[in-house]
């Protein structure tokens, strides 16, 4: 999928400890711009899940990847980041916590809902 206007939500989460709960930001982007963020010295699981807009007012956006790398930020130094994505799959949602029963939260490049 070529840069341009499609959403991008962007996931910076702590990786989980026992007994804690993890922490984290999401940060709204376009597909093929650089975001530049400050964060804590962490371990962190970045995720990021590419949208295309619905047709339609009132439609679901369609979801046209996912990708998750784990990432320690151990200094303050820049850190280049790229995340690659893969076509959704029933497997990576469900891994990725999408897959919700009490709704249909968007469709997928197969148009299949996510429910």
């Amino acid at each position: 999928m070529a840069a341009g206007r499609h959403p991008v939500l962007l996931t910076f989460q702590t990786a989980p400890r026992a007994g804690e709960r993890p922490t984290g930001t999401t940060v709204l982007m376009v597909l093929g711009e650089t975001a530049h963020l400050t964060v804590p010295r962490d371990d962190y699981l970045i995720s990021g899940l590419v949208f295309e807009q619905p047709a339609e007012l009132g439609d679901t956006p369609v979801l046209h990847g996912i990708g998750q790398v784990r990432r320690y930020v151990a200094s303050t130094a820049t850190d280049l980041i790229t995340l690659t994505t893969t076509r959704p799959t029933s497997e990576l949602v469900a891994k990725a916590g999408l897959r919700k029963s009490h709704r249909t939260l968007y469709h997928w490049s197969t148009g299949q809902p996510i429910v």
